[in-house]
């Protein structure tokens, strides 16, 4: 319920939780981005045509949106892992991708990347969740 509910801009956890320790490091790594700041954007899997693709209907991508970096949440809707190569359109995003970083918002780890063109991978398990931060080196501390 998590995953869905962050890939929908909704709050999570409350007090049916089942596991408060995942709630809050997802909200921790959510909150890095501070999406309550006015000048970011949500923008939802259902309407992200032409920004980002994931090229599986069972790995939804939203994206919170910065004039300078994104914070994008790939979900798996699926019954089992799932390797996915998240594709982001960089000039309809109006960001340069030789200035940004990429890194795991929950373990704030580094992610490899090739060319910008060919997008980054990542593993996401079954009704899982990854958040991956684009930004300008050191914009953000990492928790």
């Amino acid at each position: 319920m998590e995953m869905l509910g962050m890939l929908n801009d909704h709050e999570i956890g409350g007090p049916r939780s089942k596991d408060p320790k995942i709630v809050g490091d997802l909200r921790k790594a959510r909150d890095i981005f501070r999406q309550w700041d006015p000048e970011v954007s949500f923008c939802g899997y259902w309407e992200n045509s032409g920004l980002v693709k994931s090229g599986n209907t069972n790995l939804p991508v939203s994206l919170y949106r910065r004039p300078d970096s994104l914070l994008v949440i790939v979900g798996n809707t699926g019954k089992e892992a799932a390797d996915v190569n998240v594709v982001l359109n960089w000039g309809s995003l109006k960001l340069d991708p030789g200035k940004l970083t990429l890194t795991d918002a929950e373990t704030g780890k580094a992610i490899p990347v090739g060319k910008p063109q060919d997008g980054f991978k990542i593993k996401v398990n079954r009704h899982d969740l990854r958040l991956v931060l684009i930004a300008p080196p050191g914009k953000f501390a990492m928790k």
